[in-house]
């Protein structure tokens, strides 16, 4: 990977990292001083941080859902009303296996797919 390539990919991390960070900032999820946040906030917002996390990560895609389903099996880590929260609702769809994603790209790309 040559100097450019990898300027390039910096660039486009720190790009990723900042629309992140804009969609966190938008859900009341970060802050960049937490001493700006008021009791009425943090007491008086009408859902949960947990609820406003767990709908930005369903928006941000099949990855960080994966990883809000992985934070609400941490009963060590978060309260328990925050794991019920982040766990998949019951009409969750199951990840497809890898046998399943090479049969429908096979099918829709034709037989020479891997």
């Amino acid at each position: 990977m040559g100097w450019r390539a990898a300027r390039s990919a910096a660039a486009a991390r720190r790009q990723r990292q900042r629309a992140l960070r804009a969609k966190l900032e938008t859900a009341g999820l970060w802050r960049k001083r937490i001493r700006t946040l008021t009791p009425t906030e943090i007491l008086g917002s009408e859902t949960a941080p947990s609820a406003r996390l767990r709908q930005l990560l369903d928006e941000l895609g099949p990855l960080f859902s994966a990883f809000g389903e992985f934070l609400s099996l941490r009963a060590d880590l978060l309260p328990l009303a925050d794991c019920y929260e982040l766990a998949p609702e019951p009409g969750h769809i199951a990840p497809t296996s890898a046998r399943g994603i090479r049969a429908l790209l096979q099918r829709e790309l034709g037989a020479d797919a891997a």
